[in-house]
């Protein structure tokens, strides 16, 4: 073969092998461009996944808080009655004590 042609393979040759490495080199970056933004789409998910069940535990101790909320002013309330119930009582005795005294200075 003639030198010159030899020369021509050869060159040509070794650039085909340089392009195959900066295409390998590429398809790698590409690759783990790819991977990196899969891995970071899984992670989304999971949080989207994840922010149902956060809401859902945040309105449920909402929820309760109010019921227990709820139920001490009912609670509050029937104190407040039995109270009042009890003074309308006291006020009746003092009443019924202040009749008999009136009567025995009478006497």
């Amino acid at each position: 073969m003639d030198p010159v042609v030899s020369k021509v393979f050869d060159e040509m040759l070794k650039r085909m092998e340089d392009l195959d490495k900066r295409f390998a080199e590429r398809w790698e970056r590409l690759e783990k461009r790819f991977e990196d933004a899969s891995t970071a789409l899984q992670e989304r998910e999971q949080d989207v996944d994840g922010r149902p069940a956060s809401l859902e535990d945040y309105a449920s101790t909402q929820y309760i808080a109010a019921t227990v909320a709820d139920n001490w002013g009912a609670h509050f309330d029937s104190c407040v009655s039995d109270l009042e119930q009890r003074m309308a009582d006291l006020e009746l005795i003092r009443l019924a004590e202040i009749r008999d005294e009136t009567t025995e200075w009478r006497r």
